[in-house]
This record gives C-alpha cells, structure tokens and sequence, in this order.
C-alpha cells in the first residue's frame, strides 16, 4: 500500500510564517491523484499550529499531530501505517527544509520506501535547499 503523507499545511503556516499559497493548488492535484489511486491519505498537523490550510483538500479523517519536526515522532503514525501495510510512503506538505525533511528520513528509519516530490513542498526560501536534496539521496529517499 501506498501513502501519500501531507504535513504541516495549517492556515497559522501561511498567515504568520509566510509560506506561499501557490502550494495548495499542487498539493491538492496530487491529493486527487491520491484517491483515484486509492493511496492511503494521512495528513499531519503541528499541535502549535492552526486548522488547515483554507483551500486545502481534506479528503480522510486520518489525521496525525506532531510535537517534533519528524512526524514520525508519533509512534501512531508509524503503528497505523503497519496496520495498513504501507511500505511506501510520499511526503508532502511544508516544510522542505525541515518538518517534510526530517519526516522523510524518519520514514526510511521505519524501513519504508520513501519519496520526496519537490513539486509539492514548500519552504520558507522559497525552494527547498539543494544541500537537503542530496542528502535525501544519500539516506536513499527517491526525489520525484
């Protein structure tokens, strides 16, 4: 089974952090893509963040909070994707270079197969550093 796993595209992101809203508009096509797929569908959401971002597309109540930039740091994450037999696992969302970053390595940690798509992930930057790119390589993340 695959995952799509969208993380941290909460409306307080946008608002007070800056992030580009031209994310949600990709984001949401690859969310469509998901469900005719029939991909398993996991949001995130920091706890010190708000609702979701206005536009984004919410399309399962499967729905993890997180404390730390690894969303994998909620062991339920990892227990619910097991129950479901994922083994391959997408991360999306914001940000690049730190919370969908650190998500993706901690997914490799858990022994998934682990791809990056930075075509919907957004940075504070603007774009997502190439340093963290090549190092996502380096843990054997696939970029799409």
């Amino acid at each position: 089974m695959n995952a799509l796993l969208i993380i941290d595209m909460q409306e307080n992101y946008f608002e007070k952090h800056g992030y580009n809203r031209e994310i949600i508009p990709k984001v949401n096509r690859r969310i469509e893509a998901a469900v005719t797929q029939k991909e398993l569908i996991v949001y995130v959401k920091n706890i010190a963040g708000t609702e979701f971002a206005e536009g984004l597309h919410v399309v399962s109540g499967d729905v993890f909070m997180k404390k730390a930039p690894d969303a994998f740091s909620n062991p339920e994450l990892d227990t619910f994707f097991k129950k479901n037999k994922v083994t391959v696992v997408e991360a999306i969302g914001i940000d690049g270079n730190c919370c969908v970053y650190k998500t993706a390595l901690g997914a490799v940690r858990c022994g998934y197969e682990t791809y990056f798509n930075p075509e919907c992930v957004g940075a504070k930057s603007g774009a997502v550093k190439q340093k963290v790119i090549e190092e996502m390589r380096k843990k054997g993340i696939r970029i799409i």
